[in-house]
């Protein structure tokens, strides 16, 4: 037989085999090219991801470290107050011993829970309460003041202590009684609870584990959880755990992808420390669930596309999943900033990014509060653009590419000026900046209760001080006024009677000078208690303004006022006019003999404002920082008790005052009091 069937050419033979090698090489390159577009995405989310956790990091250190030094700071407060108080029982009973009636009158007057006095025996003397359950809580709280008993200690803070009859519980100081003994006072003590639950780390924890996407929020330490959110149950422990052990000894940032109650999560941790003092260490668990959708959607991406490359070719391959990581991506990030950013804009701290380039990604609500900015007025514009001083550490941060810490930082926001904590950190992506994080805490209100504090530690020393001089002064004053008069009456001269008067009387005028000086003393010492009224503001600062308008008249000074807002405000008028009309005096002598003093009056929901303004020689910086402190004056007669008087009494009404002067410009004075006192009281 012939062979007759056509022949393949070699073309026809390879091509077949060509294409197919073809195809699955390209294949490869698509399959490859995919899986180096799912790894770059998932990057991409762990980036995001790291970088929310470690902006939640800083902004608990900065809130826990704020809410503990203020919840102290409060706390202190109120333990010298309570222990001014009980000196006062101490000089009331000193000289005669009080009743159970004089006693419940004066607890209801101080706005305590109860006072009990206790001889050197430790026996209860007298309280203000009487009951048949007292007899074995006296003999408990004698075995506390055993160090006041014993004169070991002049004052002592016994604490939180359980109610006698109704198990609520109470708080309570003592002091060592002049005459062998102790006075032991209380008040009730569900607000200062209160105050710990609401301003305490653990309040931080639980509200930021109930944020959406927030797994847990942790405090740990070698030994023990601290603090915990309300969901978490167990966590490993530092010292079996290498990641732990590691952030907890060099003190810096990690993450990691961590199994939690059957699901994985994303963990960042970062110590917590308190004035250099290591307190524990943060651990934050982000939800993962979208992260894993994202993989399994690549997964099944990648089959679909390894059909779809046979049908359609690599190109229309490569598009497909160039545009599909993309909305991916946006997708994924959208989530994260819409979850982180809520979080964020309800810090009470000023939260700020920056990119490498000094443009603003992030500014919170409390960022727009504190410098009086828009969010969307500042977004991508250039932090140097800005001009505002408390910012110019994020530029220090990005040109030395370390973070920057400034404790304390006093910037001029507007027209106020304010004391700052600032606290930087960087995040690097591949050794380069990706963003630098600014969290800004406001301690203003913090340094003003510090100097309070420090006011009233001042006020009762000197104050027992002046109590001391003035008793020592009355009597040999009052023994030369007397001779004085004797001397005017018994013993005239039969010549130069009338020089004889005059120095006479110049006696009799400087003993009665000094005579107020004591009084003045006396007053600042032992002020008297405070008898609370319901009063009309405006109508308040009208009285004031009659009584105060026939002096400016004389001197020819303007005397105007404006916004005296109608509000009711509780206060002790006669108290409060003193303390009013020693500032407006003031106002007078420095405005000479022209000028314009301006009062003002203006209410909030929670306070009223009294302003004083004039146009004086202004007070100088260094004179500024002493105007309050007792015996500094720069009056040739003055006595230095004046601002004195009226700080301690604006302080007794639970107020506060601030005061702006400019040299050759003038002064401001800014009373600020509460709108009601009874919650104020029983603190």
């Amino acid at each position: 037989m012939s062979d007759t069937a056509p022949k393949l050419s070699f073309v026809q033979m390879v091509q077949p085999r060509f294409l197919l090698i073809a195809v699955g090489i390209l294949l490869v390159l698509f399959a490859g090219f995919v899986l180096f577009e799912n790894y770059r995405t998932n990057q991409d989310v762990l980036s995001m991801m790291r970088e929310q956790g470690y902006l939640l990091l800083d902004a608990l250190n900065a809130s826990g470290e704020r809410s503990i030094v203020i919840y102290n700071e409060l706390q202190n407060q109120i333990v010298k107050r309570l222990i001014g108080q009980a000196y006062r029982v101490v000089d009331k009973d000193q000289f005669k011993n009080l009743s159970t009636l004089q006693l419940t009158q004066l607890t209801r007057d101080l706005h305590l829970y109860r006072i009990q006095i206790f001889d050197g025996s430790g026996t209860l003397r007298a309280s203000s309460q009487v009951s048949h359950s007292l007899s074995g809580l006296s003999q408990s709280i004698a075995g506390l003041i055993q160090p006041l008993l014993q004169g070991i200690q002049d004052t002592l803070i016994i604490g939180m202590r359980q109610g006698d009859m109704d198990g609520e519980p109470r708080f309570a100081v003592g002091v060592q009684h002049s005459k062998d003994g102790a006075v032991v006072v209380s008040i009730k003590g569900q607000r200062l609870s209160a105050i710990r639950r609401e301003m305490g780390p653990g309040r931080l924890i639980q509200e930021f584990g109930r944020q959406p996407g927030v797994a847990y929020v942790a405090l740990q330490d070698t030994l023990s959880i601290i603090l915990a959110s309300h969901a978490i149950s167990q966590l490993s422990r530092i010292e079996t755990d290498d990641f732990l052990s590691d952030a907890w000894h060099s003190g810096s940032k990690g993450f990691r992808v961590v199994s939690f109650e059957d699901r994985e999560v994303f963990e960042t941790v970062g110590t917590f420390r308190i004035s250099d003092e290591l307190i524990g260490l943060f651990r934050v668990g982000l939800e993962t669930s979208h992260y894993q959708e994202i993989r399994k959607s690549a997964r099944l991406r990648l089959l679909m596309l390894g059909v779809l490359a046979v049908v359609i070719g690599v190109v229309s391959f490569a598009f497909l999943v160039a545009m599909q990581n993309i909305r991916l991506i946006d997708k994924a990030y959208n989530r994260f900033r819409s979850r982180s950013s809520e979080i964020l804009q309800n810090l009470e701290d000023a939260v700020i990014a920056v990119n490498a380039y000094g443009a603003i990604t992030v500014f919170n609500r409390a960022a727009e509060r504190l410098l009086s900015l828009s969010q969307k007025d500042v977004i991508a514009q250039s932090i140097r653009n800005l001009g505002i001083d408390c910012l110019s550490i994020l530029n220090e941060t990005l040109e030395s590419r370390q973070a920057k810490h400034c404790s304390e930082y006093t910037c001029r926001i507007g027209d106020d000026e304010r004391i700052l904590s600032l606290h930087t950190s960087i995040l690097f992506s591949e050794n380069e900046i990706e963003t630098a994080i600014l969290v800004i805490t406001d301690l203003s209100e913090q340094k003003r209760l510090e100097f309070q504090v420090r006011q009233q530690e001042k006020f009762q020393a000197m104050g027992k001080l002046a109590a001391a001089v003035a008793h020592e002064i009355r009597n040999p004053i009052n023994a030369i006024g007397m001779i004085a008069q004797r001397f005017r009456k018994e013993f005239r001269p039969q010549f130069d009677v009338e020089e004889y008067d005059g120095l006479v009387q110049s006696i009799l005028d400087e003993v009665h000078r000094t005579n107020r000086i004591v009084q003045q003393f006396l007053q600042f010492a032992r002020p008297k208690p405070l008898s609370f009224q319901s009063v009309s503001g405006k109508t308040f600062l009208q009285d004031v303004i009659q009584l105060f308008k026939s002096s400016t008249q004389i001197q020819h000074v303007e005397f105007e006022s404006s916004n005296l807002d109608e509000a009711q405000i509780e206060i002790d008028p006669e108290q409060m006019k003193q303390a009013l009309l020693n500032l407006l005096q003031n106002a007078l002598e420095a405005s000479g003999q022209s000028g314009r003093i301006t009062l003002s009056g203006r209410s909030t929901n929670v306070e009223y404002v009294i302003t004083i303004q004039d146009q004086g020689n202004g007070i100088s910086e260094d004179e500024r920082k002493r105007v309050f402190n007792l015996y500094f004056t720069t009056k040739p007669n003055g006595t230095g008790l004046g601002l004195p008087i009226t700080f301690q009494i604006i302080q007794a009404h639970h107020g506060s005052i601030d005061l702006e002067s400019t040299v050759g410009e003038g002064t401001v004075f800014r009373i600020h009091l509460p709108v009601r006192q009874d919650d104020l009281a029983s603190a």
